[in-house]
């Protein structure tokens, strides 16, 4: 059985909008995203599933006592999926890229954790979900500055702009298996009407996040 996916662009882009629009009414600005999940969840075999979304959702940590997320799919008590969403603006790309780092590693490793003890039952493991969202602007085509470091830095981090570190960070995020897929969507300041974003590179576009979302959600259903 294919994946499903029903104007699931369009609505990828409402989602963004709908984000940036309330940017700092952190309840309100993932009815967008509750949205687009929700719609993929029963157009992919898992019309029952509840999906949860909003400020203080979190689930439990190994080696910390909870994660927090953004949006927790549940289908009969069982964990289907959780999914974090991150936005820096031109100011904070930066500042925040650190943070953001240090902030999915730790998830990641939480999660990977606990579902090779099977924290979360047996079978399917969950999928775990990470998309950022950067605002457009000079300062993500500028050079990086890397601090000075007792040895050397790694090759790849070296005379790279800020949005190929961020894009860097999310690959290497998925490679090791941290998280399922991760996405990198840059929105031009008009974003909070639009919904508008261009996706740097393809191995990290909105359309295949949410297609793996919706293969794991076909093989979930197809496992009850």
């Amino acid at each position: 059985m294919g994946i499903v996916l029903t104007d699931d662009e369009a609505r990828l882009s409402q989602a963004v909008a709908w984000y940036w629009r309330a940017l700092d009414q952190p309840t309100s600005r993932l009815e967008g995203f509750h949205a687009l999940v929700s719609r993929i969840l029963a157009d992919n075999g898992l019309p029952d599933a509840r999906v949860h979304a909003g400020q203080g959702l979190a689930l439990p940590g190994f080696f910390l006592p909870s994660r927090p997320w953004d949006i927790v799919v549940m289908h009969d008590g069982r964990l289907v999926a959780a999914l974090a969403i991150r936005a820096r603006t031109a100011q904070s790309l930066e500042n925040g890229f650190v943070a953001l780092g240090e902030e999915a590693l730790c998830t990641g490793k939480e999660m990977d954790a606990l579902c090779r003890r099977q924290a979360f039952g047996p079978g399917l493991r969950p999928w775990f979900g990470w998309l950022v969202l950067l605002e457009e602007g000079s300062a993500l085509t500028r050079p990086a500055a890397v601090a000075p470091t007792l040895l050397q830095v790694v090759p790849e981090y070296r005379h790279s702009t800020h949005a190929e570190w961020y894009g860097l960070l999310l690959r290497k995020l998925e490679r090791e298996r941290l998280f399922d897929a991760c996405a990198l969507l840059l929105c031009p300041e008009d974003r909070q009407q639009s919904g508008t974003y261009r996706e740097p590179t393809r191995d990290l576009g909105g359309m295949r996040f949410l297609a793996h979302l919706a293969s794991h959600a076909g093989a979930f259903a197809a496992c009850l």
